[in-house]
């Protein structure tokens, strides 16, 4: 786990961002493997999508205005995938792992990592 303490920069503030991808470089991933997913636009899809990741977006209020509890970004950034729900996310990643079997022969995998990061 990564803490906003131990890098001394809060979300969206792309440190703590560079900080995640280097602990998970050095498990072995890369940046292309890595989805981030989140329901902040400011906080989470903005500054992920600067650095060139892959994004869900949890729009948890669609059809509703407004950002919830979330200061509204300064620009809406598109992310990789707009879902509603984790449920979707769930979904989406089941279709990816069928279809990536049926395209290959042998053996299939799909690594899940959760990294949480915390204000401090």
């Amino acid at each position: 786990m990564i803490c906003s303490d131990m890098v001394g920069a809060n979300k969206p503030d792309p440190r703590l961002f560079t900080q995640v991808l280097k602990r998970l470089k050095s498990q072995g991933f890369k940046q292309e493997e890595i989805l981030h997913v989140a329901q902040s636009q400011f906080h989470d899809i903005v500054p992920v999508s600067k650095l060139g990741w892959s994004s869900a977006w949890i729009h948890r209020r669609f059809n509703r205005p407004g950002f919830g509890a979330t200061p509204a970004p300064y620009r809406m950034v598109k992310p990789t995938f707009n879902l509603q729900s984790l449920n979707e996310l769930v979904d989406l990643l089941h279709k990816q792992l069928e279809e990536g079997r049926q395209k290959r022969e042998g053996t299939f995998s799909l690594r899940v990592t959760f990294n949480h990061t915390e204000a401090a």
